[in-house]
């Protein structure tokens, strides 16, 4: 799956890695969550129309109905132009419900995703070797428990609200 806003440098990277993926793959089937997804959706149907109908959209949903699409994906494929960083919210989401993440290294990246080994890493621009990512993934379900750990611990210990709470009282 995919979580985001479905603007134009996300998707110039989301788009060829999709393809790659659901390719390698034929089991595979693309969840596009949030607002833009049904345009995107349709715009890499007519490009794609072989794997059409293995790419579904939610369009915009209610923030109480974007737990239950997130949580049903086996991975979320997160690319940003400028790299990940911890402001960005749908890569938090996927960690915190559970939901390994890959995502791109880039100028923004900050050390800790880097040490955490809590989300899977390819450069900006790296097509081949974030889909190697998410195809391994999908491949190897243990692969996907190691990293949902390693998300989660720290998801638990940098990220949740008692910890930054807790940061913020002794400051």
């Amino acid at each position: 799956g995919h979580l985001g806003t479905f603007g134009p440098l996300v998707t110039g990277l989301l788009a060829p890695v999709i393809e790659e993926v659901l390719k390698a793959v034929p089991a595979a089937h693309m969840l596009l969550i949030g607002s833009g997804s049904d345009c995107f959706a349709d715009e890499f149907s007519r490009r794609h129309p072989v794997l059409a109908e293995r790419v579904s959209a939610t369009g915009p949903l209610r923030s109480d109905e974007l737990g239950p699409c997130i949580g049903a994906c086996d991975v979320l494929l997160q690319p940003y132009p400028d790299g990940v960083s911890s402001r960005r919210t749908s890569v938090m989401a996927g960690m915190k419900l559970g939901v390994p993440v890959i995502t791109t290294r880039g100028r923004l990246t900050e050390p800790l995703w880097e040490s955490a080994h809590a989300v899977k890493l390819a450069n900006v621009g790296d097509t081949l070797g974030f889909a190697a990512h998410a195809i391994a993934l999908l491949k190897r379900p243990d692969d996907r428990s190691s990293l949902i750990r390693a998300a989660r611990h720290l998801y638990q210990h940098h990220f949740d609200v008692d910890h930054v709470v807790g940061a913020l009282k002794t400051a």
